[in-house]
């Protein structure tokens, strides 16, 4: 006996994720696998810099996502790759239903360094925990920008 899967997936299906970036105002997700999507560092309300960055899953029904981001600045020749600080930071909040996909959009991700991350390439990973076991990981390369001062 044959049997085919439905669009939206089963409990048995593995998990699909995908990270991006989200608007300006940190809402939706903006995918930045497409040419000349970047991302900009911004100055939050409390004076800290961070990216915004979403995280989408295919689910088989709506659940909360468990996302822990890390981004790392690509090395350059005599330089190892730099984990940008302050490191891994992990978010637990409910998605929205985007069709297939659940996103949680906006996880800002916190940017202690900007100056030493802007205009360089910076890889973002996420990965993704279901509350039901299931986990997953993306990632992006963008070359984040940022109009705040820098000394030089």
């Amino acid at each position: 006996m044959l049997g085919c899967a439905s669009a939206a997936g089963t409990a048995e299906d593995p998990l699909q994720v995908e990270v991006g970036g989200a608007d300006s105002g940190g809402y939706g997700f903006v995918d930045w696998s497409k040419p000349g999507v970047d991302a900009t560092i911004i100055t939050g309300p409390q004076g800290g810099q961070h990216i915004w960055v979403s995280a989408r899953a295919k689910l088989a029904g709506p659940t909360a996502l468990d996302v822990a981001v890390t981004m790392y600045r690509e090395a350059t020749a005599g330089q190892a790759e730099a984990l940008v600080k302050p490191g891994t930071v992990e978010i637990l909040r409910k998605s929205e239903s985007q069709g297939a996909w659940q996103v949680l959009a906006g996880v800002p991700a916190f940017v202690k360094e900007p100056c030493k991350i802007r205009n360089h390439r910076v890889r973002v990973e996420a990965v993704v925990r279901t509350n039901d076991g299931k986990q997953a990981a993306a990632k992006a390369w963008i070359t984040p920008h940022y109009d705040g001062y820098c000394d030089p």
